[in-house]
């Protein structure tokens, strides 16, 4: 993929990967930084941080194949040379077709979205662009703008479908290899409301509990590079503890040339010691 919309000659030396990968490192989450490249079709291994997935593992989320119509092939297929060229009416062309490909309102949105913080965040800021023609877009013409009273697509659960996991997670917890564990995640989730990204992507320094039988203390790495910490029910930091009592460490080998600090270690690991995934979060809760 060739990227001559991000100048290397610019007399930073920078190519336009190092470029992407600058404005994707904006974001502390792996996830946030992966959803970003996905809608502006940057190719995932200019990601950073990002391991493509263990094609043995039996789940996985399964991400869409690149159409060509993400913003940057789109731009190069149809000869824009730098992001001065740009015009409003030109990111509503793009949406237009992105419309007659089948892309929902939703997707559009976001997507409108995503290109929308490249200029904000990056481009403006670096001097490759003036303005942001994202941002001029008239959301409501292109129906982008959800219409007041139209019911949110967020699964809502029950109290009888929540009382109804946490037994299920508790009668499992000593029955299964990983039972403490993703107990003490349905506790979190249940108890505090966080979001399964949120959960997954928190460290083992992230928690603490002043003493045994008080409220533990969980910080969470929102969206947006939000950081903010909630409280742990005791019943919940108990069920968070007893899985730590059993945890391992994970075992990470030392990399030829690694400098500085270790990488922080994920709160909840697998059996290999990797982070959970997000996916097997969302398989607990359907099982």
């Amino acid at each position: 993929m060739t990227l001559a919309l991000v100048p290397s000659a610019d007399g930073t030396g920078k190519s336009g990967q190092e470029r992407l990968a600058e404005f994707l490192r904006i974001y502390t989450s792996l996830n946030t930084r992966v959803a970003y490249a996905t809608d502006l079709g940057i190719p995932l291994e200019w990601v950073p941080g990002y391991v493509p997935p263990d094609p043995t593992r039996r789940r996985g989320r399964r991400r869409a194949q690149p159409t060509g119509l993400e913003w940057f092939p789109w731009c190069l297929a149809n000869g824009f040379g730098s992001f001065a060229e740009i015009r409003v009416e030109h990111v509503e062309r793009w949406l237009d077709e992105l419309a007659r490909a089948g892309y929902s309102d939703a997707t559009r949105g976001r997507m409108l979205s995503a290109v929308s913080a490249f200029y904000r965040k990056y481009l403006i800021r670096e001097g490759l662009a003036e303005q942001n023609p994202a941002a001029l877009v008239d959301r409501r013409t292109q129906h982008l703008n959800r219409a007041s009273g139209t019911p949110s697509a967020t699964a809502r659960w029950s109290f009888e479908a929540c009382r109804a996991l946490l037994l299920a997670a508790h009668l499992l917890a000593g029955h299964r290899r990983d039972g403490r564990r993703d107990r003490a995640m349905v506790e979190i989730l249940i108890g505090t409301g966080v979001r399964a990204e949120e959960l997954v992507g928190t460290h083992l320094t992230d928690y603490r509990r002043p003493v045994p039988g008080a409220i533990g203390i969980l910080r969470v790495h929102g969206k947006g590079a939000k950081d903010r910490e909630v409280a742990l029910a005791a019943p919940v930091a108990d069920a968070l503890d007893a899985y730590l009592e059993q945890r391992l460490p994970p075992a990470v080998p030392a990399l030829r040339g690694q400098v500085g600090p270790a990488p922080a270690e994920p709160l909840f690991v697998t059996s290999t010691g990797r982070r959970v995934h997000v996916s097997h979060v969302t398989a607990v809760l359907r099982r």
